[in-house]
C-alpha cells in the first residue's frame, strides 16, 4: 500500500511539474525553493541535535585537528591509525576543509554535509534526466531522494559517507556526459570527483570498478576504430591512476611522519572473518572480540583470522542449511532496516544530560514512522528496478547497466565483508534513476493500453 502511495505521489507531482517545467524561470525557482527548504530542515536538525563525534568519527576528527594545529607528535605510533591507515586521508580532507573555511568546529562539517546532500539531490535529478529522457525531467529521482530520510538524518554524522556519495554521483554524471560528448573536460571532472570520493571513503572503490566496467563497454563498441579504442583504454588506465594514487601517496607520507608500523594494519582477512561469523550485534556485523585480536597483535591476528575463515568455510560445506540461514539473516540485518544506524548515530550516547535524553525520547516517538517510510522507499526502488530489468529482458542501456552493476557490486561486497546497515544506504540511492525508469515504463504501458 505504501509503495503504491509513493508511486501515486510521484505521478501526481509529475503532472504538476509538467506544467511548471514549460516556463524555465518558474522551473528553476521551484527546484531552488525545494532545495533551500531541504537545506534549512537539515540545518534545523543539526542545531536541534547538537551532537559531538564518537567512535571512529572522534578519532578522525581529533587527527584532523592535530593536522590543522601542526601537532605531529600527538599521533606518533598511534595503534588506531596503524590498524586503519585509510582513515588518514579522511582526517586530511577535514584538515584541508578547515583551512579553506578558517573554521574547525564540528558544526561546520555538519553544515558541509547539509550542502553536499542538496548537491547529491541535484545530481540524482540530472542523472535521472540523462538516463530516462522520456520521464518528466528527472523529478521522480528528485522526489525519491527527498523522501529517503536516512541520508538526511546522517547530516550530523562527521564522516566520509555524505561527501563520498556527492563525489561518486558527480563522477557518474560526468563520465556519462563524457561518453556522450567526448569532451575531455567532463572526463577530468569525473576523474577528480572519483579521486575525492575514494580519498574520503575507500569503500568507494566499488564505484570506481563499476565506472571502469562502464568505460570498457564503450571501448568494446563495434563502431570504434583501433585508434579511438586505444585512446579510450589509455583514458581508463589514467582514470584509475588519478583515483587511487593521491590516497596512496598521502597515506605513505603520514605513515612515515607518524612512524606507523605499515605491517600492523587491520587485515582484509579480519573483515572477511567477521563477515561470516555470528556477532553480538547481528550476523556478520562488526564483532569487538574479533577486533580486539588486531588491537592486541595485528600480525598474529591475521593468522587467527585465516584459520577461522578456513574453519568456517569447512563448517558451511558440512552444514549448507546453516550457511543459507546465516546469510539470509545477514542480508536482512543490513538491507531490511536502513534507518537503524541513522537513529543510533543521532542518539548522542556520550551526552547524558536530561536535555539530550528528552530529545532522544521525542525522536523515538517518530522512529517507527521513519522506519516504515524508509522501508516503503527501499521497496519501491527495489521493485521498480527489478521490473525494468525483467521488462527489458536484461537489455539495459549502458548507463542503466552502470548503476545496476554498482548496486550488485555493493551487494556482493558487503555480503562478504563486515556488515553495517549504514554501508548500504548509498547503494539504494544509486538505483533511484533505474527505479524511475520502471515507473516510467508502467506509465507508458498504461498509455498504450488506453
Amino acid at each position: 500500500i505504501l509503495v503504491m502511495g509513493i508511486v501515486s505521489f510521484i505521478k501526481f507531482a509529475e503532472k504538476i511539474y509538467g506544467h511548471i517545467k514549460k516556463n524555465k524561470i518558474v522551473n528553476i525557482c521551484a527546484i531552488s525553493i525545494i532545495c533551500i527548504i531541504y537545506f534549512v530542515l537539515q540545518i534545523c536538525w543539526i542545531n536541534y541535535k547538537n551532537l559531538k563525534p564518537n567512535s571512529d568519527q572522534l578519532y578522525t576528527r581529533d587527527l584532523s585537528l592535530s593536522m590543522y594545529a601542526g601537532d605531529d607528535d600527538k599521533y606518533k605510533n598511534s595503534v588506531y591509525f596503524e590498524l586503519y591507515p585509510q582513515q588518514i586521508t579522511l582526517a586530511n580532507a577535514w584538515n584541508v576543509f578547515y583551512k579553506i573555511t578558517h573554521r574547525n568546529s564540528v558544526k561546520i562539517v555538519q553544515y558541509g554535509n547539509a550542502i553536499l546532500n542538496v548537491g547529491s539531490l541535484l545530481l540524482i535529478y540530472f542523472i535521472t534526466k540523462k538516463i530516462n529522457k522520456d520521464f518528466s525531467e528527472g523529478i521522480g529521482g528528485f522526489l525519491l531522494y527527498l523522501l529517503f530520510i536516512p541520508i538526511s538524518m546522517l547530516c550530523t554524522f562527521v564522516y566520509g559517507d555524505i561527501p563520498g556519495l556527492f563525489f561518486c554521483l558527480s563522477a557518474i554524471l560526468f563520465i556519462i556526459k563524457f561518453n556522450e560528448s567526448n569532451r575531455i573536460f567532463y572526463f577530468g571532472i569525473s576523474a577528480l570527483s572519483m579521486a575525492l570520493a575514494y580519498y574520503l571513503r575507500m569503500n568507494n572503490l566499488i564505484v570506481l570498478i563499476a565506472i571502469t566496467l562502464y568505460m570498457l563497454l564503450k571501448v568494446l563498441e563495434k563502431s570504434l576504430g583501433m585508434k579511438k579504442r586505444t585512446i579510450k583504454l589509455g583514458l581508463i588506465i589514467l582514470y584509475i591512476l588519478i583515483t587511487i594514487l593521491p590516497s596512496k601517496v598521502v597515506i605513505k607520507i603520514y605513515e612515515n611522519k607518524y612512524e606507523l608500523d605499515k605491517e600492523a594494519s587491520f587485515s582484509i582477512q579480519g573483515f572477511l572473518c567477521m563477515g561470516m561469523h555470528e556477532s553480538t550485534r547481528a550476523p556478520g556485523w562488526y564483532d569487538d572480540d574479533y577486533g580486539q585480536y588486531s588491537f592486541d597483535d595485528a600480525k598474529k591476528a591475521k593468522e587467527i583470522y585465516e584459520n577461522d575463515i578456513k574453519d568456517r568455510i569447512h563448517y558451511y560445506k558440512e552444514n549448507p542449511l546453516d550457511f543459507m540461514k546465516f546469510y539470509a539473516k545477514k542480508i536482512i540485518a543490513m538491507w531490511a532496516e536502513n534507518t537503524y544506524q541513522c537513529v543510533w548515530y543521532n542518539i548522542g550516547f556520550l551526552d547524558k544530560t536530561d536535555e539530550n535524553l528528552e530529545k532522544n525520547e521525542k525522536m523515538y516517538k517518530y522512529k517507527n514512522d521513519i522506519q516504515i517510510l524508509s522501508k516503503g522507499i527501499t521497496c519501491a526502488i527495489a521493485l521498480f528496478s527489478i521490473y525494468v530489468i525483467i521488462k527489458r529482458k536484461l537489455n539495459l542501456t549502458d548507463e542503466e547497466l552502470l548503476l545496476v552493476m554498482l548496486f550488485c557490486g555493493g551487494f556482493m561486497f558487503h555480503l562478504l565483508w563486515e556488515a553495517k546497515s549504514r554501508y548500504i544506504i548509498t547503494y539504494i540511492i544509486y538505483l533511484i534513476p533505474v527505479a524511475v525508469t520502471g515507473i516510467s515504463c508502467i506509465k507508458s504501458q498504461k498509455n498504450e493500453s488506453v
